[in-house]
C-alpha cells in the first residue's frame, strides 16, 4: 500500500507540473506588402526596414549592420543585428529579440560590441562574431548613450545622460508620455 501511495503521489506531481514553455517574443518584421500601384504611400515606407550603423570587420571580410522595423500598432521599433559576408553577399541575422540592439561595432579582438535595451536600460553588450557568447559589459544606472573602447580594449569611455534641470515629467507627473519642453 505504501509503494502504491508513493507511486500515486509521484504520478500526481508529474501530471500537475506545467510543462508549458514561456513564449519568447522575437523581433518584429513588417508584413510583406503588395503594391497596388506605383505610388509610394506612407504605409509602404513604414514597412521598409531601416539600416542603421554599418561597420567592416578588422579582417575586411564581414560587414556588420543593424535593421530597424517599426510596428505602428505598438508604436515602437525593433532593431536586430546582422552580418554579411562580403565575398558572397550572404547575410545572417545574429539577434532576434524583443529588444533594441544598436550602435554595433567590431572590437580589436574580432568580437561585436553593441548597445541593447535587454536589461531594461540601455547597456553595453558583447558577443562573438557568430552571435554566440553574449556577455553584458556594463551595468550603469540609467543606462548609457554611447561608447568607445581604447585601441587595446583595456579602457572604456561611455556616454551617460545627466539631468541638469526639471523636465516635463517632473513638472507634470500625470503626463508620462509627454516629450515636450
Amino acid at each position: 500500500m505504501k509503494n502504491y501511495l508513493c507511486s500515486a503521489l509521484i504520478l500526481l506531481a508529474m501530471v500537475s507540473c506545467d510543462n508549458k514553455k514561456e513564449a519568447v517574443k522575437t523581433s518584429y518584421k513588417t508584413p510583406d506588402m503588395k503594391l497596388a500601384s506605383d505610388v509610394m504611400t506612407p504605409e509602404v515606407l513604414w514597412s521598409f526596414g531601416r539600416i542603421g550603423s554599418v561597420s567592416v570587420s578588422p579582417d575586411q571580410k564581414t560587414l556588420l549592420y543593424d535593421v530597424t522595423y517599426f510596428n505602428k500598432e505598438e508604436d515602437r521599433s525593433y532593431s536586430d543585428i546582422y552580418v554579411m559576408n562580403l565575398a558572397d553577399g550572404k547575410s545572417q541575422q545574429l539577434t532576434d529579440t524583443d529588444y533594441k540592439e544598436f550602435g554595433e561595432t567590431w572590437t580589436s579582438d574580432g568580437k561585436i560590441a553593441f548597445m541593447s535595451s535587454k536589461s531594461g536600460s540601455v547597456q553595453l553588450w558583447e558577443m562573438n562574431a557568430d552571435g554566440s557568447g553574449l556577455t553584458q559589459l556594463t551595468n550603469v544606472e540609467g543606462g548609457i548613450g554611447g561608447f568607445i573602447f581604447s585601441p587595446d580594449k583595456s579602457k572604456l569611455l561611455f556616454l551617460k545622460d545627466v539631468k541638469l534641470e526639471q523636465d516635463v515629467h517632473d513638472l507634470h507627473p500625470d503626463l508620462p508620455k509627454a516629450n515636450a519642453r
